[in-house]
């Protein structure tokens, strides 16, 4: 009779290069760490960073610790806890009631692995199963030549991180486990306002190596009456929707490379203050009409549906009547330039911080250099 570990297989949608496959497997010794590979399944033992442990293209580092109650007994330990299971079998990181391991060769240089149940010196296996696309324990010995069945240990030098490819293009998403080297596809134009929702964090000398030492990055941090508020923040976190003003590209303005990315985000988060709700998106898909998308520089009311890429953001007002989105303000200066030109605006005369006035009878700050400027009586900045 088989169990199931209840260790999920998974199904990346996105494209992954598992750089890992052809690496060679080595003999298990106590102390060291390794990457367990199924050898039929090309997926390695990973922790999804909430207690379980799946199958993924990605790895987690395990190290063998030699246990004292069995000779030839190991435990599996990852950076938090001891690879275990409980009763019902699930497969976990993190405190299990059977932790105890043992590895038997099978051949050219695989493993069958097997937990032991101590309270009844019994043993399962671990293998793959096709049918049900996890992996079982089977209280029957496998074959010596059952791939299912077989394990290789990689050591720490020879792992690759694969590399997987999330594209803007794609209409599905599934979360990746473990860590990956990513190739971000996300077209942008450069020198102007891009909406961003990352399935990923990004650091702040992230952000300035791969959109420019002067990027900006705005956070929707709230609403009053009458404007929209955003704050220039220097980190982008893991689902959460920006605008990004990118000055320096990609080599097409379109593939940015980020290494060793973890912690991916489930699904985009919304973002809402006072009716204003800012949405975004990882696959493409339909904005609905009354929605407002940027483009070019602009705000734009959709009065239809709309196609939108994935890794974009899109901002959606309950309807009380006067729109907030025509006046939206930076870091609380009223920022005008190029969004209030898709709105009715009553032309200003435009001063510099000395009182000299630069401009007359404007409704943006085209041709106006980088800098703060006096509208209406409110402080203004051009990027």
């Amino acid at each position: 009779m088989r169990q199931n570990l209840f260790l999920t297989f998974v199904a990346m949608t996105m494209a992954v290069c598992p750089g890992a496959m052809a690496q060679s497997g080595q003999k298990p010794t106590n102390g060291s760490s390794y990457y367990i590979r199924n050898v039929h399944t090309s997926q390695y033992l990973c922790q999804d960073g909430k207690g379980r442990v799946m199958l993924s293209a990605s790895g987690t580092p395990l190290t063998l610790q030699s246990a004292n109650s069995t000779v030839g007994t190991y435990y599996l330990l990852d950076s938090s806890d001891k690879l275990s299971a409980t009763v019902p079998e699930r497969l976990l990181s993190n405190g299990g009631m059977y932790e105890e391991w043992t590895f038997t060769a099978a051949e050219n240089g695989t493993y069958n692995v097997a937990l032991r149940n101590s309270g009844v010196n019994a043993y399962t296996y671990l293998e793959y199963s096709d049918l049900t696309g996890d992996v079982l324990r089977n209280p029957l010995a496998p074959s010596a030549s059952d791939q299912k069945a077989q394990w290789e240990f990689v050591s720490a030098n020879d792992y690759v991180v694969p590399t997987l490819t999330l594209k803007e293009g794609d209409t599905s998403y599934s979360r990746p486990i473990g860590t990956f080297n990513v190739l971000f596809q996300r077209s942008l134009a450069l020198n102007m306002w891009n909406t961003l929702c990352c399935p990923f964090r990004i650091s702040a000398a992230q952000l300035r190596n791969q959109f420019g030492d002067d990027c900006v990055l705005l956070e929707f941090t709230g609403a009053t009456d009458e404007t929209i508020d955003f704050t220039p923040v220097d980190s982008a976190e893991a689902g959460i929707p920006y605008l990004l003003w990118p000055t320096k590209a990609a080599s097409d303005n379109t593939n940015y490379e980020f290494d060793n990315v973890s912690g991916f985000a489930e699904a985009p988060t919304d973002v809402r203050h006072e009716g204003i709700t800012f949405i975004g998106t990882f696959v493409k898909g339909t904005v609905p009409a009354r929605a407002y998308v940027w483009s070019q520089n602009k705000l734009y009311h959709l009065t239809s549906d709309m196609d939108l890429y994935g890794f974009r953001s899109y901002m959606w007002e309950d309807a009380t009547g006067q729109s907030k989105l025509s006046n939206w303000t930076i870091g609380g200066s009223t920022a005008i330039d190029g969004i209030v030109e898709s709105f009715d605006t009553k032309p200003y005369d435009i001063y510099n911080l000395n009182g000299q006035k630069v401009k007359t009878n404007a409704t943006s700050l085209d041709g106006l250099p980088s800098g703060l400027y006096i509208v209406n009586g409110k402080k203004v900045v051009k990027r």
